[in-house]
């Protein structure tokens, strides 16, 4: 009975993984060595390259679990195209995202998913402050990416992860990193 609840909660979980991984970047880091404008952002970017790194943390019915999920991005078709006046991003597109997941520090799971967009960094309208862009998307969600390197056809872009959800009641704590590589 124990072990089907845990295969429950592990599945909950890599699913909770994936949704926070594509949802949410709520941390900005300030790296004043970059200089990027607005006019650099324009253009049709593709994503040549996607790498996660997330562990999650919760305690279900007593029993203390923590998940390592590693993930990267490949057959990549997917592009990101920054227009100015009006500051719209719309993004089109595919991808596979492969994920491996480690519980209680065994590999459990391996899954690719064909990504079509980055939930809370997709279409919408786009601001770009210091070395940090923002995309708010038609859901109102606003996803925040730090430019951690530019070198004017290139930009690798830091998605930081930082959640506590609740799952059956639960509160999982889910962190980590999404780095993301546009190439013009």
């Amino acid at each position: 009975m124990i072990t089907k609840k845990i295969s429950i909660m592990k599945t909950k979980i890599l699913l909770l993984i994936t949704i926070v991984a594509f949802l949410t970047a709520c941390e900005s880091n300030d790296n004043s060595d970059i200089n990027i404008t607005n006019e650099d952002l324009v253009g049709e970017w593709n994503v040549t390259a996607q790498t996660l790194d997330i562990t999650t943390t919760g305690n279900f019915q007593g029993i203390a679990l923590t998940s390592k999920t590693t993930g990267y991005g490949k057959d990549f078709d997917f592009t990101y195209t920054f227009s100015k006046n009006p500051n719209i991003v719309a993004v089109k597109g595919k991808y596979t995202s492969v994920t491996t997941t480690s519980i209680l520090g065994q590999p459990d799971n391996t899954q690719e998913i064909e990504v079509h967009s980055v939930d809370g960094f997709d279409s919408g309208t786009w601001n770009l402050s210091g070395n940090t862009i923002s995309i708010t998307d038609s859901s109102n969600l606003t996803g925040i990416a730090d430019v951690i390197e530019f070198t004017g056809n290139r930009i690798k872009l830091q998605l930081t992860i930082n959640e506590t959800e609740s799952i059956n009641g639960a509160n999982v704590s889910v962190s980590g990193e999404m780095f993301l590589t546009l190439e013009k």
